[in-house]
């Protein structure tokens, strides 16, 4: 049994769950800044669209405002009709009702569509709070879930730092030299099944002799093309046994 092997192995499967657990992490990260943006991004058109509101509302008060003038306007107006001294005083009296009648029917309109657009506003301005309060409480949620994942990261990081320090102490120190240099060159992969002559990771075919020391399973040998350790996952030595759990 070709023990070193076995032991790079487990140093590889140990090293490949603390890259995981650290990419699980930056996930979470990654998720609750994504969310917390949306929050931001959205908390900004609704003040954008609070803003407008706004202005519309005063808008409208100043159309109400104007209607109330003119109103007493026209109460002048139709005073003094009763008592015109003359046709000229009849026609200025009878022009001016003309126009108020018109300023009043203009402003109405305008105070009207105003009105449509608050009440249409409002119902978008409800839609949004409410969309917004659940992605607040979704970043609650989020920020709860990670706080309590990363207490548990740290404890599961640790458990795994103190399984590789037993097995880098456990292993040649020139193969553990060599070990990190891969892991650094060719992205955390080190160790890797071989089958049909052919290397997993690198895809390529290397000479029978070397398939046949893998099956036995006594020497260590490395890829001749990527230069990663390699292990035959047939032979008794690989086959399953208590694994590391996430």
């Amino acid at each position: 049994m070709n023990t070193t092997l076995l032991k790079l192995k487990k140093l590889q499967e140990v090293d490949d769950l603390v890259r995981a657990r650290h990419k699980a992490m930056a996930e979470s990260r990654t998720l609750l800044a994504v969310t917390s943006t949306k929050l931001k991004s959205g908390e900004n058109n609704l003040a954008e669209i609070r803003r407008l509101q706004r202005d519309e509302e005063a808008k409208h008060r100043d159309l109400e405002g104007e209607l109330k003038i003119l109103a007493v306007k026209k109460k002048s107006n139709e005073d003094r009709l009763a008592t015109f001294k003359n046709n000229i005083e009849y026609i200025a009296l009878i022009k001016e009702a003309n126009f108020l009648a018109k300023r009043v029917d203009e402003i109405e309109n305008k105070a009207l569509v105003i009105l449509e657009q608050l009440e249409k506003r409002a119902a978008v301005i409800d839609t949004m709070e409410l969309a917004l309060t659940q992605i607040r409480d979704a970043i609650t949620s989020q920020v709860a879930d990670f706080k309590a994942d990363e207490v548990a990261s740290q404890n599961y990081l640790a458990d795994l730092t103190t399984q590789r320090v037993a097995l880098t102490e456990a292993i040649e120190p020139n193969l553990i030299k060599r070990y990190e240099e891969i892991a650094e060159t060719k992205g955390g992969l080190v160790v890797t099944a071989a089958l049909n002559s052919l290397c997993l990771a690198c895809r390529m075919s290397f000479p029978p002799q070397i398939y046949n020391e893998l099956q036995r399973n006594q020497k260590i040998s490395v890829c001749p093309n990527c230069g990663r350790f390699l292990y035959w996952p047939d032979h008794n030595d690989f086959q399953p046994q208590t694994k590391l759990k996430p």
